[in-house]
């Protein structure tokens, strides 16, 4: 076993390095001059043009990542190439074990574990290690004082296994595997729970104690939290904060809490109820009251399973209350503290009554498709809320267009939440389903994490959107500037108006975004940031995308290795000037 597989073995997701040894090699400059608009910016960042070619260098890191495997050079060990191979599969095992971490509860869909890696029952815990012909396999773990137990060989099921008592709380352990080329330490490969101790290395991770109310970690790790991800997915829309003081097997129920401009502080109880068996339904239930409007929000989704064993879901939902456009990237918690204490509210609400229908279908693990049809009444809302720690007055709640809204949608995404390519589109409009708005809308979203070096990372996002035919709806119209998009403007500021006709009340049929960082881990759990927006908003759908429009900032950023607070200051690079110092409290994308 050659140097280079050994390390492997200690990588914290290895079936994952293996199957992502694509040709994604060192970056290399783009082979055509920049434009003149580009070189000024580049100027202005006092860095070299190059710079903003990494974006476009980056658009095809996803598929890469998804389904492009190349062949690679010689395998020799003392070339020049092996030794930067060896680094780069270091790199990217560094990186997915960042992802693992990185995703969000809601999105944590696409995390899988294997189904036997180990159990607990009675306060012991049944470790396994597949066989593959070694000649001996122990464990080792800090309750151990890392001294080594044998594990026993069980021919019937192929697996080197040992049972242990171990005491609530979380402990570290790793295997001991020896062939007839050596002994090598290995992390265990079904466990994706993994970190690296400065004085031990590379370790899994387990977390023992409270099991009693579930019968089954595992289930409630893999399976579940991707109905309870679906439960919660709604057009893109984050759900608001929520509290679990009660969780069993079955289900749960939270208490959600609010405060927003327009109901005023909100209490309400979220009861979700998860599937035991392949045709069992799983449900999750909303109702909610606002205090200071008076008024009562209620909301239901089903999935009913169709295919024994597969994640493919009817999926019906039906609401009335209080919702908000999709429109910014900034959090429920920061939105929350930012309406409490600055008096900001940083969404756009209406009132929304009506269904949806669609099939899902989430099998394998990199693919999430779903296509359906959805009939909706809007109705504008307005201020109520007037309490909050800054003095002043809240800023009006953005008008709408009132009516009827029946679409058909159809969404494909592929990849993992940090590195995929989605698409999206939906129709409306009377020669469809009918209704009061007519308009044809395509999207389309990159996300992608690219190891650069060791504790060094590319987070890219381009999203584009366009209405092909008709007149967009004042709370479907695009609004760049600020928080969430092209930091370092006014927000919502940026739109290039139509040249001819009348004009909308606000925001844009087509729309253009970029956002870019470069992230460099300083310490264990600390990163400086190298950022880069750029955007822009049009108010005519058949005009351009005419990189000169794009309005562009830049900055640094210090802040938490898992982006649970941040500290950025971004530059305009339009010429203005503009500094402004940025403090989030979760991921910018």
């Amino acid at each position: 076993m050659t140097a280079k597989e050994k390390r492997t073995r200690l990588d914290p997701c290895p079936q994952r390095v293996r199957a992502l040894r694509m040709g994604v090699r060192n970056p290399r400059p783009g082979s055509a001059a920049m434009t003149s608009h580009w070189t000024r910016r580049a100027a202005a960042l006092a860095l070299p043009s190059p710079f903003a070619l990494v974006l476009l260098c980056s658009l095809g890191a996803p598929p890469a990542l998804a389904v492009t495997p190349v062949p690679t050079p010689s395998e020799d060990t003392g070339s020049w190439w092996a030794r930067v191979q060896d680094d780069w599969d270091e790199a990217w095992a560094r990186a997915w074990a960042r992802e693992d971490r990185d995703i969000d509860s809601s999105e944590d869909e696409d995390r899988e574990r294997d189904a036997d890696w180990l159990r607990e029952e009675g306060g012991v815990v049944h470790f396994r290690y597949a066989d593959e012909g070694y000649a001996a396999v122990q464990l080792t773990g800090d309750w151990l004082d890392w001294q080594r137990l044998p594990m026993e060989f069980l021919a019937e099921e192929q697996c080197w296994a040992i049972s242990l008592a171990l005491e609530p709380g979380r402990h570290h352990y790793r295997f001991i595997v020896r062939d007839e080329e050596g002994e090598w330490e290995a992390i265990d490969p079904a466990n994706a729970e993994a970190r690296r101790l400065d004085e031990s290395g590379w370790v899994s991770v387990i977390v023992t104690g409270g099991w009693d109310e579930r019968e089954d970690w595992r289930e409630d790790n893999a399976a579940w939290r991707r109905l309870r991800a679906e439960l919660a997915r709604e057009g893109g829309a984050p759900t608001f904060p929520s509290w679990d003081p009660d969780s069993d097997r079955n289900g749960s129920l939270g208490v959600e809490i609010d405060y927003q401009r327009v109901d005023g502080f909100v209490l309400g109880l979220v009861p979700r109820r998860l599937a035991e068996s392949d045709f069992e339904l799983s449900a999750q239930g909303l109702i909610a009251y606002g205090f200071e409007s008076g008024r009562w929000s209620a909301g239901l989704t089903v999935l009913q399973p169709l295919v024994p064993g597969q994640r493919v879901w009817l999926k019906l939902q039906g609401a009335s209350g209080t919702t908000y456009a999709p429109r910014t990237g900034i959090g429920d918690e920061e939105n929350l503290l930012a309406v409490a204490l600055l008096r900001e509210d940083y969404r756009d609400y209406f009132r929304r009554q009506g269904a949806a229908a669609s099939l899902v279908a989430a099998a394998p693990e990199w693919l999430r498709v779903e296509a359906g049809l959805r009939s909706e009444d809007h109705e504008a809302m307005r201020n109520t809320a007037t309490w909050s720690v800054h003095s002043g007055r809240f800023r009006p709640n953005l008008p709408i267009e009132e009516g009827t809204l029946r679409s058909v949608f159809a969404s494909l995404r592929l990849g993992t939440p940090l590195n995929h390519v989605a698409l999206a589109w939906e129709r409306a409009g009377e020669d469809v389903i009918g209704g009061d708005f007519g308009y044809s809308l395509a999207e389309v979203l990159l996300r992608s994490r690219v190891p650069v070096a060791e504790a060094q990372h590319l987070d890219l996002r381009v999203r584009a959107a366009s209405n092909l035919r008709g007149a967009l709806p004042l709370q479907r119209r695009f609004l760049l500037g600020g928080l969430g998009s092209v930091r370092g403007y006014d927000y919502q500021s940026l739109l290039v108006t139509h040249p001819a006709g009348p004009q909308a009340l606000y925001g844009g049929e087509r729309m253009l975004l970029a956002n870019l960082e470069y992230g460099v881990g300083l310490f264990e759990e600390l990163e400086l940031f190298a950022l880069y927006d750029a955007g822009m908003a049009w108010a005519d759908q058949d005009a351009e995308f005419a990189l000169g429009d794009l309005k562009d900032s830049a900055g640094l950023g210090l802040g938490s290795a898992d982006a649970g607070l941040r500290l950025n200051i971004l530059r305009t690079l339009d010429g203005s000037d503009e500094t402004v110092l940025e403090l989030r409290l979760e991921r910018a994308f």
